[in-house]
C-alpha cells in the first residue's frame, strides 16, 4: 500500500510531496530522496539511461529498501553482478515478502545468472524465522515464486513448487487455475490432470475445463479417459466442435475411420476453418486408402494457414502413397 501510494504521487505529477513521503517511508536525507525520486521519475518515462545516471550519484544506504534496489539496478547494468545481486538480496531481506522474492528471482534472470535464481529459491523453501510465513504452507507465495521460477527458466523448481501447492487441501478455484497457468508448457500432463480433476470436483459441470482435460488426455495417449470427458462436453454442448474434434481423432487413432469422419464433419460444421479437425480427417481418409482426397483435405488446411509443420508431414506421408502407388 506504501509503495502504491508513492506510484500513485509521481502518476500525479505530486513530486514534492512524493518527496516528503518518500523520505519518511525510507529514512533517508532529502538530498536522497529528491534524487530518488528523480530516479523512479526517469524510470517511469522510459529514460533509463537518465535514470541510471541519477542513480550512480545515489548513496547506497542498506536500511533504504529503495536506494539498494537503485543500486542493485545500477550495479547489473555496470556489469558488477555479484554486488548486484548482494544488494538485491539485502533489499529482499529488508522487504521480506513473497513480492520482493519474485522479484529477485527476475533479477537474477536479467542478470543473466539462473543458478543465483535457484539458490534463491532453495533457502527460501526452507527459510522460517519469526513474523515471516514459511512459505511451503503458503499457496498463494509458493505460486508467486513459482511463476518466477517459470520465467527463470528453472522449470523443475516451477513444478516443485506447485506439487508443495498440490499437497495442500481444499485450495480454491483461483489457486488451483493459477497453479495451470505455471505449468503450461513445462508439465509432462500429469499434475495438469490432477489440477483439472481437482477443479472439476467443486464445478463438474464447467464444460471449459472438461475439454482442457479432454485435449490432454488425448496429447496423453489416454484414450478412454479423453473420450469420458469430450462426452461429458458434449453432454453440455451437444455440437461443441473442439469436443468433436477430439472425439474423431479418438476414432482414428483407434482405426475406426468411418466413424471418425462422421464426428469430424460434425466438428467442421461448428469450426468451418478449425485446420486440426482437417489434418484429422486427412489421416483418416489416408488410412481408408484414399490419398487423393486426403491431399485435397490438406491443400484446403493450407489455405486456411497456421501449424504448417503439422501439415507438412501430413502432406509429405500423403505424396509418399501417391508416389508409391505411381511407382507400382
Amino acid at each position: 500500500s506504501e509503495a502504491k501510494r508513492l506510484v500513485q504521487l509521481l502518476r500525479d505529477n505530486q513530486l514534492t510531496t512524493a518527496e516528503r513521503y518518500l523520505g519518511i517511508l525510507e529514512h533517508v536525507p532529502p538530498g536522497a530522496a529528491r534524487e530518488g525520486i528523480r530516479f523512479l521519475q526517469k524510470l517511469q518515462e522510459g529514460q533509463l539511461v537518465d535514470a541510471l545516471q541519477v542513480g550512480a550519484e545515489l548513496p547506497i544506504n542498506e536500511d533504504s529498501p529503495l536506494l539498494l534496489l537503485i543500486g542493485a539496478l545500477v550495479a547489473g547494468f555496470e556489469g558488477h553482478s555479484d554486488l548486484a545481486w548482494h544488494r538485491i538480496l539485502t533489499w529482499r531481506e529488508l522487504l521480506g515478502t513473497a513480492t520482493a522474492s519474485a522479484g529477485a528471482l527476475r533479477f537474477a534472470s536479467s542478470l543473466g545468472r539462473p543458478e543465483l535464481a535457484k539458490d534463491l529459491i532453495e533457502a527460501l523453501l526452507h527459510e522460517s524465522s519469526p513474523g515471516k510465513t514459511h512459505l511451503p504452507n503458503n499457496p498463494k507465495e509458493l505460486l508467486i515464486l513459482a511463476h518466477s521460477a517459470k520465467h527463470a527458466e528453472l522449470q523443475e523448481l516451477a513444478c516443485d513448487m506447485v506439487r508443495r501447492v498440490l499437497s495442500i487441501p481444499s485450495l480454491p478455484q483461483d489457486t488451483l487455475r493459477n497453479a495451470l497457468g505455471v505449468l503450461e508448457t513445462v508439465d509432462d500432463g500429469v499434475m495438469t490432470v490432477s489440477i483439472l480433476e481437482r477443479i472439476l470436483q467443486s464445478a463438474p459441470d464447467d464444460w471449459d475445463t472438461l475439454l482442457a482435460l479432454a485435449t490432454i488426455r488425448l496429447h496423453r495417449s489416454e484414450l478412454p479417459e479423453a473420450s469420458q470427458s469430450a462426452k461429458a462436453v458434449l453432454a453440455l454442448e451437444p455440437e461443441q466442435g473442439e469436443a468433436l474434434r477430439i472425439l474423431g481423432a479418438i476414432e482414428v487413432l483407434k482405426g475406426n475411420q468411418t466413424a471418425a469422419l462422421k464426428l469430424l464433419e460434425r466438428a467442421l460444421s461448428a469450426l468451418p476453418s478449425d485446420q486440426e479437425t482437417r489434418i484429422w480427417q486427412a489421416e483418416a481418409l489416408l488410412a481408408l486408402d484414399c490419398p487423393l482426397e486426403a491431399l485435397s483435405t490438406i491443400e484446403t488446411a493450407v489455405e486456411i494457414g497456421g501449424h504448417m509443420f503439422t501439415i507438412m508431414l501430413a502432406r509429405a506421408r500423403i505424396d509418399a502413397e501417391l508416389m508409391s502407388r505411381a511407382e507400382e
